[in-house]
């Protein structure tokens, strides 16, 4: 068993929750769309906006929004999707902290999301040694100058990182740099995932809510 030396985690879907069909059906509204065109046009230039190489305007503009008027309320709704803490997660990070373990975030996230959204999260950011987040970098998962950025950042070696993300894409993409990473399908299989791997040697999450 080789124990990490940090432990980095995916922010939306794991330290958040996902959005439910009220946040998506709010957000369509917000946007003039239904529900279904929304989830079809929402992920495909995701990435550019991430990135920062898009625009908010742009962004939306592409998914489908014909009113910018409309986009200051877009914006609202699209960070209200990830506004409630999935906090078997995000309760994990200052025990990971108080054990010795380093902490990172690693996210997939436009400015506008972030800057609406941090300050609910400040006392679980508070325990993360290192945030890395795309838009600031220029750069997103699964590309691999995002995870050796926050590699970096944390002063270890990528055998020494376990990390959590949602997308199966940015687990493989992890793994295939050295890092122990695990894909997140709720808050049991994660402990169990976990308890096979290290046993008592690493602090688990508290069971709670599977999100």
């Amino acid at each position: 068993m080789r124990l990490p030396k940090a432990v980095v985690l995916d922010w939306g879907g794991v330290v958040t929750r996902l959005p439910g069909q009220d946040d998506v059906a709010r957000l369509g509204a917000a946007c003039g769309l239904s529900a279904d065109s929304l989830a079809a046009a929402w992920l495909a230039p995701r990435h550019e906006y991430d990135c920062g190489a898009l625009t908010a305007a742009e962004y939306w503009r592409r998914v489908g929004l014909a009113d910018e008027t409309a986009l200051e309320a877009v914006l609202a709704a699209d960070a209200a999707c990830w506004a409630r803490p999935n906090l078997p997660v995000a309760d994990w990070l200052p025990r990971l902290q108080k054990a010795g373990f380093a902490t990172g975030l690693l996210s997939n996230v436009p400015r506008e999301q972030w800057v609406r959204l941090n300050s609910g999260y400040e006392r679980w950011l508070a325990y993360c040694d290192c945030l890395t987040l795309s838009f600031e970098l220029g750069c997103a998962k699964p590309e691999e100058a995002i995870y050796r950025h926050c590699i970096e950042g944390l002063g270890v070696e990528a055998q020494e990182v376990l990390f959590v993300d949602d997308r199966s894409e940015n687990v493989e993409a992890a793994a295939a740099l050295g890092l122990e990473a695990i894909q997140y399908q709720g808050i049991g299989p994660l402990r169990a995932e976990l308890a096979v791997r290290y046993g008592d040697a690493l602090p688990l999450p508290e069971p709670g809510e599977q999100t």
